[in-house]
């Protein structure tokens, strides 16, 4: 059947309209080229896991540009951009944003409504829209075809490419049209095709068509001719929506009424409502590179099989909404689903898995982790045990005998008996499926128990929240307390080294160390950073890490190497510590779980590296809750299977490493758009040839992005203009660099990023530009004014000889009479001269005093507030010339008043003299300036300072003032002097004033103070 011809399509060349391309750079710009074929595979979602566990988002309408809450098609096309059809617009998305092409910004589209979208092997984007026909999208050029074109309808349903490379594009009331070597041939019922409306086409691995219609069945078309399936044939309804082949050959059918289809050697097999599936109104089918396939309904959401076992994800489980209009998986392995009325929605695996009670956990309030012998994880909650095995919770209480339900503490002995620490029920011993309760009758310290650990020779020491440690052996209690020379009697954590000292950790009194009945104690005086010790590890080399509620300490050969935020430590809580076998830590804090390498930390606490680089993981990564719980033991564990396993305040979250590296991929990095003063530039990129700016160049704009979705938004970038910037720019998560009045010359602008765990793309992006001089700033203008200048200077020189020599006489004549009186007057000038100058040495110290005066605090010795003024109108201007990160804290007395009222003022001036002494020794740098901004209020400027950097410090000062110790008995914050801080951190911008800046730090401040101070926030945090 040959079909009916159309007209030949021509070879117009539709550009975009200005006001898309002064928004984006065309999709297949100057970039990296980085596609899927380099990459190895990624892991599809873990079918082993419930939906409620993998990492969910949603983006609606009006959520950063998404412009429509019908997500009508999603596609991810080869360079990897994230494509959507939707009822207002074609749109791409990188992840953080979504720009959008429609009727008003792109000239070629003629319909705003998208149905459909496919890439084919010549990497042209297809666009199906309902309405407009068909538009190809190519290098930053939309050619659109219609039914002028020889189309057989301008509603489109979908489009498929054949083996041969001819495009199908099926349509709604047309039939099929196929696209071969620009023209264009129609199928319709007069050609064989069993109904003119079509649903979809799928072209499967052998290359052959097939097409689902809207009752009338299912179809192939094969060696020039259409062979139909329907209700007679076995095909449960005639209503056929979608169409997928997996890897096995199996073509899956989605139809309206009859529920999921496989095809399979002629045979069709139907799976519905009663087999598990979520409606029998099928919309979408895919499969994912695992083999799980995922399925699309019309009103019963989002359905999996895996291992022939269908299980479902709707609104009652977080899902948008539950009509489902397209599924795809990228090559990350994130699902994304696209939604009739509930916008997109994203599943990722996520680092973390998260167990709750939603899984079968007794609370998701939970303290303790253990695994047993028998590989069974023992998690303790505040309202129960559980015992996770073989992928069951079983839960005990005091039902079953617990003593209490809170539990704080487990261990398993050397007879694999369990020891269960309560929370005011004393101490459990769980054997043979009974507990054994143990109480202070019995000879405990207290019935709250923190810690529990069997040593090397069997002894079991237990740690309580109060009454001190407490051993049993042989069937007895002992218990050590201060006065046997412990530090303090609340236990929070008990290790025994491979040395066989016993440290004990204190809740006030810092750490412990046990040896041959002698207590010798480490706290801030031997370089503890706080005396609330939280976890005790010693790792493979035998070096021993204290983790405590100020940092991280090191202790080798009994010397102490303290590590705080000022390091890089994400947080100041450190509650428990655990060890991989790839070389790695992980913490667990109030901020999340984070990673760093050993030979990294050590590198921190020898002091040859600054700072550490920490990878976070949080909610963005699976946890349900970033607060870890801590202060019990263990409140963390690893596995015999490596995977590592921490405690939360929602739920227990587990982790394996050997799965994060293995399935992260470098994000394909790309120059988006360059903004010079009022012009842009999009297409122009893609061309090799360095892009020309004219001169005078005031503004510069490179917009750049990295395409991983797992966690967008801790992709983190480097860039550096090669001719300009002398080392690489930490951007963080910014996604654009700012240059101002860039000097005539060549540059070259780089840019690499990397993916939330930090894998970096480093060969990036780059772009090449010149900036063209004035006349007035080239070499021949230079030579000309050179040639100039010697013309003149050799003309003046010459008339000065003329004179010189007329007057040469005149003054011979006069030498010899003035010779006396030059003598005398001479002599007279010198005893003058040397009374001036003693007047200039003393008006210059005079000025120097005057100066120092003006510009420092006459009580604190620190800059004072106009000093301030001053150098912070300096700077604004200065980074907003070269777009630099400007930080401010403002820092204030915590109830000072009081402190007046309390001490008297001459107090209070001792007060305000030693804080700013404190907050000076940490202002090191000589461009930092530390200002007294008025009364109790003190502000650091710090110039080319982003966040991290301010934040350290502002933590850096909140140790110095709790170092001075300076007592304050009318405090209701606490016994000593303290302070709130507000933090900012600003680019400015060329129009913008430096009162923003001191707005922002001053609104942290409020909010510091509000939430009961003593501590630091943050503009912008929540």
């Amino acid at each position: 059947m040959a079909g009916r011809r159309g007209k030949r399509v021509g070879s117009a060349n539709h550009r975009l309209s200005r006001s898309a391309a002064a928004a984006t750079v065309s999709v297949l710009g100057l970039a990296a080229a980085l596609f899927w074929a380099p990459y190895p595979t990624a892991f599809a979602l873990a079918p082993e896991r419930d939906t409620g566990q993998y990492v969910h988002r949603v983006w609606r309408a009006s959520e950063r540009g998404l412009p429509s809450n019908v997500v009508q098609t999603v596609l991810q096309t080869s360079d990897g951009y994230l494509w959507l059809g939707t009822e207002s617009g074609l749109v791409r998305f990188d992840g953080v944003a979504f720009v959008t092409f429609d009727t008003d910004n792109t000239e070629q589209l003629q319909h705003n409504t998208i149905q459909c979208l496919f890439e084919d092997r010549d990497r042209n984007l297809w666009i199906g829209t309902w309405g407009g026909g068909l538009t190809r999208y190519r290098a930053g050029t939309f050619v659109t075809y219609t039914t002028a074109d020889g189309l057989a309808n301008d509603l489109i349903r979908n489009v498929a490419e054949d083996r041969e490379g001819s495009i199908w594009i099926g349509t709604f009331g047309g039939g099929v049209s196929r696209l071969r070597n620009g023209e264009f041939t129609t199928f319709s019922t007069e050609d064989g095709l069993s109904s003119n409306e079509v649903r979809t086409l799928f072209a499967d691995g052998e290359g052959d068509l097939w097409i689902g219609t809207r009752d009338g069945g299912l179809q192939v078309y094969r060696d020039g001719r259409f062979q139909t399936y329907g209700v007679a044939d076995g095909l449960p309804s005639d209503y056929v929506t979608s169409l997928f082949e997996d890897r096995e050959g199996t073509l899956w059918i989605g139809t309206i009424g009859g529920g999921l289809v496989a095809f399979k050697d002629g045979k069709f097999t139907s799976y519905g409502k009663e087999d598990g599936l979520a409606s029998d109104q099928v919309s979408s089918v895919y499969e994912d590179r695992d083999g799980n396939l995922w399925v699309g309904t019309r009103g019963g959401g989002l359905s999996r099989r895996t291992n022939g076992r269908f299980t479902s994800f709707t609104t009652e489980h977080g899902l948008s909404n539950d009509l489902i209009r397209a599924i795809l998986e990228d090559r990350e392995g994130n699902l994304w689903v696209g939604t009739y009325g509930g916008g997109l929605n994203q599943f990722s695996n996520g680092a973390v898995v998260t167990y709750t009670t939603d899984e079968g956990l007794a609370g998701d309030l939970v303290w303790p982790i253990i695994e047993d012998r028998e590989g069974a994880v023992w998690l303790g909650t505040w309202t129960g045990l559980s015992r996770l095995k073989d992928g069951k919770f079983t839960t005990f209480t005091t039902d079953d005998g617990l003593p209490k339900n809170a539990v704080f503490a487990l261990e398993e002995d050397r007879d694999g008996a369990l020891w269960v620490g309560t929370f005011g029920g004393g101490l459990a011993r769980y054997r043979d499926g009974e507990f054994e309760t143990f109480t202070t009758e019995d000879g405990l310290a207290n019935d709250t128990i923190l810690a529990v650990k069997e040593d090397s020779e069997g002894a079991v020491w237990i740690g309580s929240n109060g009454g001190g440690l407490t051993s049993y052996a042989n069937k007895r209690f002992k218990v050590f307390t201060t006065a046997d020379g412990l530090s303090n009697d609340i236990i929070s954590c008990i290790q025994q080294d491979r040395e066989g000292a016993l440290w004990i950790g204190t809740r006030t009194g810092g750490l412990n160390r046990l040896q041959d009945g002698v207590f010798t104690v480490f706290g801030p005086d031997q370089g503890l950073p706080s005396q609330e010790v939280r976890a005790i590890h010693e790792d493979s080399a035998g070096s021993l890490w204290i983790g405590t509620r100020g940092g991280l300490a090191r202790i080798v050969d009994g010397q102490l190497s303290a590590i705080t935020t000022r390091h890089g430590l994400p947080d100041r809580i450190v509650y428990w510590i655990l060890e991989d076998d790839r070389g790695n830590m992980w913490m667990s804090s109030g901020k999340g779980i984070w990673r760093v390498s050993l030979e990294q930390l050590n590198a921190v606490a020898d002091g040859s590296v600054p700072r550490l680089q920490p990878v976070l993981y949080s909610e963005s990564d699976g946890m349900k809750s970033a607060e870890c719980n801590g202060g019990a033991q263990p409140a963390g564990w690893r596995t015999r299977e490596g995977i590592l396993w921490f405690p939360t305040s929602l739920g227990a979250a587990a982790i394996d490493p050997g799965l994060i590296h293995t399935a992260a991929l470098p994000p394909p990095v790309y120059l988006e758009s360059v903004i010079a003063d009022d012009r842009a530039w999009s297409d122009q990129l893609i061309s090799a040839a360095p892009l020309e700016l004219g001169p005078g160049l005031e503004h510069l704009e490179i917009h750049y992005t990295a395409l991983s979705f797992t966690a967008p938004e801790k992709n983190e970038f480097r860039y550096k203009l090669e001719g300009f910037d002398s080392e690489w720019v930490d951007a963080g998560s910014r996604r654009a660099a700012y240059y101002t009045s860039l000097p005539p010359g060549e540059y070259t602008f780089r840019v690499m990023a990397s993916n939330n765990v930090g894998v970096w793309n480093e060969t990036g992006a780059s772009l090449s530009f010149s900036v063209a001089p004035y006349f007035h700033e080239t070499y021949p203008f230079y030579g000309i004014f050179a040639l100039t200048a010697f013309m003149l200077g050799a003309g003046v020189l010459y008339l000065r000889i003329r004179r010189m020599r007329r007057h040469q006489e005149q003054l011979e004549a006069l030498v010899d009479a003035r010779t006396g009186e030059l003598a005398e007057a001479n002599a007279r000038q010198h005893k003058a001269m040397n009374r001036l100058e003693d007047t200039n040495e003393l008006l210059e110290d005079t000025n120097l005093e005057l100066a120092r005066l003006a510009t420092s605090d006459a009580l604190t010795g620190v800059a004072n507030r106009r000093s301030f003024d001053d150098t912070l109108a300096m700077e604004w201007k200065r980074h907003a010339r070269y777009g630099r990160p400007l930080s401010l804290l403002i820092l204030d007395v915590d109830h000072f008043k009081a402190y007046n009222d309390t001490y008297g003022h001459p107090g209070g001036d001792a007060c305000l003299q030693k804080v700013a002494g404190a907050l000076a020794q940490c202002v090191n740098r000589s461009e930092d300036l530390l200002a007294r901004y008025g009364g109790e209020e003190f502000a650091a400027l710090l110039p080319e300072t982003p966040i991290k950097g301010a934040r350290a410090l502002a933590e850096a000062m909140c140790a110095a003032l709790t170092a001075l110790k300076l007592p304050h008995s009318a405090s209701p914050t606490g016994s000593y002097v303290t302070a709130s801080i507000g933090v900012a951190c600003l680019i400015p911008e060329a129009d913008s004033v430096s009162g923003t800046l001191v707005d922002a730090a001053d609104e942290a401040l409020y909010r510091a103070k509000a939430e009961g101070r003593n501590c630091i926030r943050q503009s912008g945090e929540n």
